[in-house]
């Protein structure tokens, strides 16, 4: 099972990346990097997927996998952006106060 997530996180990593390199002029140094990045995560992408496959004994069954796992990565987001818009859940930003003391955050835990 965490091979196919895994898999799927690779797998749209590579295409965030190389989308990134594409929005930015040849020229620019950053690029090349990017690129590279985007390959590296094509290449974990693709090892993942070769061990689910083994793992599995049949790549019917791990593409099976692989699209349960998008299809849960696309309804997760999904419903984050709609409670966001339509305020479901409110979230809460973090106080910008003075840090507690330790002796403080220990009773709190406690």
């Amino acid at each position: 099972m965490m091979m196919a997530t895994t898999h799927v996180l690779e797998a749209d990593a590579q295409h965030d990346f190389a989308r990134m390199a594409r929005a930015l002029p040849p020229s620019d140094p950053l690029r090349s990097g990017l690129v590279g990045i985007a390959l590296d995560e094509g290449r974990h992408a693709a090892y993942l997927r070769e061990a689910l496959v083994r793992k599995m004994s049949r790549a019917s069954s791990a593409q099976a996998q692989i699209e349960m796992f998008k299809e849960r990565k696309a309804q997760a987001v999904f419903k984050v952006v709609l409670e966001g818009l339509l305020g479901g859940s409110q979230v809460v930003p973090p106080r910008l106060s003075k840090p507690a003391a330790v002796e403080e955050q220990v009773s709190i835990a406690a």
